[in-house]
């Protein structure tokens, strides 16, 4: 069933001679809603150049935050929206350090003084290993301090730019299976999907 809304999107797309998607998920949702399928190509983004491994970062970032240098660190850059499944990675950190004493998990873009994500890790019992990095324009470069990027997405995810910053960092990722980063994270080898 196609809500009113996507029968006006599918007409405004197949007026277009060619329609560039920025991964295979997109392209397929947009053929399944009626957009002609001969116009639609996939074309990945690419992470800036200027996105690299900086040990000056990694020592920065992770004396703000007073991580130990022993701790592996996971990173995830997010907004606050249940789209991109804060409180599933939340929850399966808890899980996580259930067994370890050695793990922090730094996120990135959402505001913890305006989010009800800080109070679940306190509820989960995780506050003192979660550390809120804040709304921040160069998200990548907390990513520095990071030895695993978490990418935990409920729903179809187009292509996550974040996910790409963290892969020029050479960070395996941990992502969700959910279209676009099933796309570029090849499980076992740059990362695992789940």
């Amino acid at each position: 069933h196609l809500s009113k809304r996507s029968i006006i999107r599918k007409h405004a797309y197949n007026r277009y001679n060619h329609v560039i998607c920025i991964s295979n998920a997109i392209s397929e949702n947009l053929s399944y809603a009626g957009v002609d399928k001969n116009i639609l190509s996939t074309l990945y983004l690419g992470a800036f150049s200027h996105v690299q491994r900086s040990e000056k970062f990694r020592v920065e970032f992770r004396n703000e935050f007073r991580i130990s240098w022993q701790d592996k660190v996971f990173a995830c850059i997010a907004f606050d929206t249940p789209f991109k499944g804060v409180d599933i990675l939340l929850k399966s950190f808890q899980k996580l350090s259930e067994d370890r004493s050695d793990i922090d998990l730094i996120i990135i873009g959402v505001d913890p003084d305006r989010s009800q994500l800080p109070t679940l890790a306190r509820d989960l019992g995780i506050s003192e290993r979660v550390h809120w990095a804040g709304i921040r324009d160069e998200g990548w470069q907390v990513l520095n301090a990071a030895d695993v990027y978490v990418q935990s997405s409920r729903f179809a995810e187009g292509l996550s730019l974040a996910t790409i910053e963290a892969m020029a960092l050479k960070l395996p990722v941990v992502a969700t299976r959910v279209a676009g980063p099933g796309e570029i994270v090849l499980d076992g080898e740059t990362g695992f999907l789940c």
